[in-house]
């Protein structure tokens, strides 16, 4: 049966195949090759993850400067807007302060004109 043959003809040619890979010069060479390309691929993809990392130090502190800069101007921006509030709120106690008073002065008037009747 040729199918009985083939099969057992496979681990010869497996072993042969084996063999001329690890003895050939033309494949050692191209693994080489490969290997070489693979290792330059490698060592280019090390130095740009550290290139980042180094690089990362400086993006934190930019970030933290730009951050310190946005707190300072939006603590400047609430410091001034309280100061508006305060004024508005010390303009309307005035207001209520001379409304309170015209009151009084207007009760007073009304008081004394009840009394002198």
């Amino acid at each position: 049966d040729r199918r009985n043959g083939s099969h057992g003809d496979r681990p010869k040619v497996r072993k042969q195949v084996k063999s001329y890979i690890q003895d050939s010069p033309e494949v050692n060479l191209v693994l080489k090759r490969h290997l070489y390309d693979v290792e330059s691929q490698l060592n280019e993809l090390v130095h740009k993850v550290l290139a980042r990392i180094v690089e990362e130090d400086k993006y934190r502190m930019i970030n933290a400067a730009l951050l310190d800069s946005l707190d300072r101007k939006v603590e400047a921006r609430l410091d001034k807007l309280q100061g508006r509030l305060d004024a508005v709120t010390s303009l309307e106690r005035r207001q209520q302060a001379t409304q309170l008073l015209l009151l009084g002065v207007g009760a007073v008037a009304v008081f004394g004109l009840v009394k002198s009747k």
